[in-house]
């Protein structure tokens, strides 16, 4: 499949919280939710997009050809279907949320694509510190 457009947008998301999860319920708990957490971000994106871990409990999505407003919705999207997400585990019903950052580089623009990531992440803390909400960067 051809991916039209010459951007790329770049969603950074952190677990909200998710060292209470490991200390409540365990690091075997926690690696399944975070399995889990990735499972349900991927039922949202196209086959050629790219979902991975980050570190810890990051995970980086790349959406070629998509510009910063349909990013935003997919982001959106995903907070949402994590919101609502239900881990079980052993006798556990295990919650989480997320904090999205957004952003969108043009292939044709002088900057680096490290500066891509960078704004995502800095657009994910921002997120971050209200918990389970999506914030987008523009350059």
């Amino acid at each position: 499949m051809e991916v039209k457009g010459s951007s790329i947008a770049m969603i950074i998301v952190d677990v909200d919280l998710f060292k209470r999860v490991n200390d409540c319920y365990g690091h075997l708990a926690g690696d399944y939710v975070l399995q889990k957490f990735a499972e349900c971000l991927g039922t949202m994106v196209r086959p050629y997009d790219f979902i991975g871990r980050y570190g810890g409990e990051e995970f980086a999505i790349c959406l070629p050809g998509t510009d910063i407003e349909q990013a935003t919705v997919v982001a959106e999207r995903m907070r949402e279907n994590v919101a609502a997400l239900e881990v079980e585990y052993m006798n556990y019903r295990i919650r989480v949320t997320g904090s999205f950052g957004v952003t969108v580089y043009d292939q044709e623009s002088p900057e680096d694509v490290d500066i891509l990531i960078e704004r995502a992440d800095s657009a994910m803390y921002v997120a971050k510190s209200h918990k389970n909400t999506v914030y987008q960067c523009v350059s």
